[in-house]
């Protein structure tokens, strides 16, 4: 079981998750180029699908489907080809 015993400690390891997370959304966008078709699933539980109009660093910009197109901004891991 890791300690931290310091706010020196906290913070090294608060960097390290962050770079962490950096790299699975870099690797997970990778598969992802703009016009793709994704869906993901939304806060409750619905399933959305649309296309990508934007990639950033972790995430992709996503318009969704429908009458009254919404965008989206998704987290790399969200996203699911169609």
């Amino acid at each position: 079981m890791l300690k931290l015993n310091t706010g020196e400690d906290i913070s090294e390891m608060y960097q390290m998750l962050k770079v962490r997370n950096c790299v699975i959304a870099e690797m997970a966008l990778v598969e992802f180029g703009l016009k793709d078709r994704v869906w993901f699933e939304g806060r409750r539980g619905a399933r959305i699908e649309g296309t990508i109009t934007k990639i950033n660093k972790s995430t992709a910009t996503v318009k969704a489907d429908g009458s009254v197109p919404i965008t989206w901004r998704v987290h790399a891991s969200h996203l699911h080809k169609l």
